[in-house]
């Protein structure tokens, strides 16, 4: 069954993640997009645009590095407009790329699974998985 998943990876992810994953997901018939947040919008587009942008649209799933330190306003968006947003545990930063690259493949089928069944969440990834399954719900 297609879903028509949508996926937007912030600024602070590299767009060649974006891309990789987007085309490793041309596989999976529930993913509709995915893409980098530069594709869609000006680097320097606040969050106070960009995030209501694709709340009308409907459907998007966030994926970021940014520890969820928004601000009150930008939570407010994300709760209010049925985003889910997935980041990335503290670990992941500085890892070389090919390093982090792989290990979040390893996370995607369950990214996918958690994205499938909610909306107006947050959840953490963590780094390295030691068996886990499931993904940390984070207050958003």
């Amino acid at each position: 069954m297609a879903l028509n998943l949508k996926f937007l990876f912030d600024n602070n992810l590299s767009p060649h993640l974006a891309a990789g994953m987007a085309e490793f997901s041309k596989t999976d018939v529930r993913v509709a997009q995915v893409v980098h947040l530069r594709s869609r919008f000006a680097a320097n587009t606040p969050d106070e645009i960009w995030l209501p942008a694709l709340a009308t649209e409907g459907g998007w799933s966030i994926i970021s590095c940014d520890q969820f330190k928004k601000t009150t306003a930008e939570r407010e968006l994300v709760r209010r407009h049925g985003l889910c947003v997935f980041v990335l545990d503290k670990q992941w930063a500085g890892k070389p790329f090919w390093e982090m690259s792989a290990n979040f493949v390893t996370w995607w089928p369950t990214i996918l699974g958690v994205a499938e069944l909610t909306s107006k969440a947050a959840y953490r990834v963590p780094y390295k998985r030691q068996g886990q399954k499931t993904l940390e719900q984070i207050r958003a």
